[in-house]
């Protein structure tokens, strides 16, 4: 069995790979979180939905 040399996972977790180090995906993944910009990502995101947001309430539906 294979372990993770940072977080200790096995390779018997389902669709977890390893590098050529030894370091699993999931541990991976989690430090290319470190390097997002989480506040432009919110901007993004509230942009878009402005976009698409329902400004005159012709969708809303009233269940009697």
């Amino acid at each position: 069995m294979k372990y993770c040399k940072l977080c200790l996972l096995p390779d018997t977790k389902p669709q977890l790979t390893f590098d050529e180090n030894g370091v699993c995906s999931a541990c991976i993944n989690n430090k290319l979180k470190e390097n997002v910009n989480w506040e432009q990502k919110e901007k993004d995101f509230l942009q878009i939905i402005e976009k698409y947001k329902n400004t005159d309430n012709s969708n809303l539906h009233y269940s009697s």
